[in-house]
């Protein structure tokens, strides 16, 4: 038998059709997990970008599920990585990586594309594509049309200081069939061709993946893939964003409890970040006091979970869903990238100052936070003058929004368009100013201290001018919003920033209906449920549904479907008010 030994592979794994197709890096897409055992490790290809492929002297590897099972051997050794999300089967894949061992390897698959099986397909997870080594040179492993082995060989004489750089082509053909084409150092090694049917989604593998005979020596061995590089079109995008970020550049951008702010985005942060961007400001409520029992609102320090005042550092990738989702799933990869923002400052990102209560200081910083991230955004080129900018809130988030639209307009972006979860009815911005004049206020003052220690200068006199409504969207420049709010939402006897403070009485229900409509006919989008029941099971209110992707109540489309319809601008309505 002979081995490896000191040899540095390139394998660089390129799909090209004959059309100008745009090519999508996976770096900036997928992780890879290990194969089988506990999936502890994770691989993010931009930031750590290889691993190491190791196997034990004779011992089983995670991957034994056909111990003793006929036609192999007593067990499978194994050190495997797999990407975290599938590509398309009929679609270009390029994958480039070095593999460097300076120790002696055993026959084995280094490299394999396996196909997903589902149910309307054939096949059940086909390897229809295996890269080994064995005996001085690759075996190259294919399918037939029924899925039988197709096995091809090429010795080659290995010298330790060699470096070979590989390239596989693989281009459809007719029918489920794709040519395979294999050069080493720009010789043609391979031509041949496999069957892949083009309904599954395919899994790319690499490391170390053998059967083995308990009789047999041997050796230890290792292999580090290094610069790793998977680019092609996914079959099956994630609901993750894998990329954290915190801001470190500003000492006052930084949660309650001082720990800096963070954000997620779903690409590497550069010039090449898609020109259609969405961020996402989380929701959550406020902060009116160090305990509940100072105001008789809920809202409190003492209340409030931990991360809702500290930094989201800690978490390496945020799942998305709802609408952020469906923005990743239904949106083409190279169309749109998405930007979560966590909340963390318990001030709707409103308060730029620190108090200091019971002995602690808390940081209130929202407003610092939008800017930093903004900024950061310019710096790296993530937002320039072709971006097309879509901001959604969430309740508290919404605030995250219209009360730094004097930040957001200075962007220059190509367009600007807003989603606000919740929306102050002119009836209903009336009432608050005439209560918060009154000695009747709403807001007490010395709990508005907690979220507006030093209100924006677009925020005079009072924070529900900045607010959500059509008066404060009138004042910049924002090419188009969307609008929900319902009649049974929140009421201020749970949250003083609710849209929702008015009596609640057949009177006013009238003047919310009539507004409402208004307001929806003169944004670019919205929706209102004007039932008085609540709509989830275990809620009292109607409270951000936009995320829903059911039919709520009656309808027969869904809270998620009206807002794709106005974010995708398919053509569809855009506008429902459900009685």
């Amino acid at each position: 038998m002979s081995y490896f030994k000191s040899i540095k592979t390139v394998i660089y794994f390129l799909f090209l059709l004959t059309f100008a197709l745009p090519i999508i890096s996976s770096s900036s897409a997928t992780d890879l997990l290990p194969e089988c055992g506990v999936i502890d490790t994770k691989i993010n290809l931009d930031i750590e970008n290889q691993f190491e492929s190791k196997i034990i002297e004779n011992t089983p590897g995670p991957c034994d599920w056909h111990k003793n099972s006929e036609g192999y051997g007593d067990y499978f050794i194994s050190d495997v990585y797999k990407t975290s999300i599938n590509y398309k089967t009929q679609e270009p894949i390029e994958i480039n990586f070095e593999l460097n061992t300076s120790m002696e390897l055993p026959w084995a698959n280094i490299f394999r594309i396996d196909q997903q099986s589902t149910e309307s397909c054939e096949g059940d997870k086909v390897s229809y594509i295996r890269l080994g080594y064995m005996d001085s040179g690759y075996y190259l492993t294919l399918k037939d049309k029924n899925f039988n082995n197709i096995a091809l060989e090429k010795l080659i004489d290995h010298q330790a200081s060699d470096q070979k750089f590989v390239t596989i082509s693989i281009m459809p053909i007719e029918g489920d069939w794709l040519s395979v084409k294999i050069f080493l150092n720009e010789t043609e090694l391979f031509n041949s061709k496999t069957f892949a049917p083009h309904c599954n989604e395919s899994n790319i593998k690499l490391g170390i993946f053998r059967p083995i005979e308990k009789d047999i020596e041997l050796s230890d061995a290792a292999l580090t893939f290094d610069n790793i590089n998977i680019r092609g079109q996914l079959a099956l995008k994630s609901d993750k964003l894998f990329f954290a970020h915190t801001m470190d550049n500003n000492e006052f951008a930084v949660c309650n409890d001082g720990s800096p702010a963070s954000f997620y985005s779903s690409h590497k942060l550069n010039e090449n970040f898609p020109d259609k961007i969405m961020i996402k400001f989380e929701g959550g409520g406020a902060a009116l006091s160090v305990k509940s029992s100072m105001t008789k609102f809920a809202e409190a320090y003492d209340k409030r979970p931990t991360e809702l005042m500290s930094s989201h550092v800690a978490v390496q990738d945020k799942q998305m869903k709802g609408i952020s989702n469906t923005i990743l799933q239904k949106g083409v990869l190279s169309d749109w990238g998405v930007i979560f923002l966590p909340y963390c400052s318990s001030d709707l990102y409103m308060g730029d100052h620190e108090i200091k209560l019971s002995g602690k200081t808390y940081q209130v910083r929202g407003r610092r936070i939008v800017n930093e991230l903004f900024k950061s955004l310019i710096e790296k080129s993530v937002i320039n003058s072709e971006t097309e900018l879509l901001l959604i809130g969430g309740s508290a988030g919404d605030f995250g929004i219209s009360a730094n639209l004097d930040v957001i307009e200075k962007l220059q972006v190509k367009k600007l368009r807003a989603l606000f979860t919740i929306w102050i009815t002119p009836s209903q911005l009336k009432y608050i100013e005439e209560r918060q004049a009154s000695t009747n206020k709403i807001v007490p003052d010395n709990a508005l201290r907690f979220v507006n220690g030093n209100l924006p200068k677009n925020c005079p006199e009072l924070f529900v001018k900045c607010g959500p409504t059509a008066i404060n969207i009138s004042n910049f420049d924002i090419d188009d919003y969307f609008i929900e709010q319902h009649w049974n939402d929140m009421s201020s006897e749970i949250f003083v920033f609710t849209t929702m403070h008015m009596p609640r009485n057949n009177k006013n229900k009238g003047l919310f209906n009539d507004e409402i409509r208004d307001e929806i006919n003169n944004a670019g989008g919205g929706f209102a449920f004007l039932t008085d029941e609540p709509l989830l099971p275990n809620k009292k209110f109607n409270h951000v549904l936009y995320d829903f992707a059911e039919p709520l109540g009656n309808t027969i489309i869904s809270p998620q479907e009206i807002v794709w319809n106005w974010i995708s601008d398919n053509g569809s309505e855009t506008k429902f008010i459900f009685e």
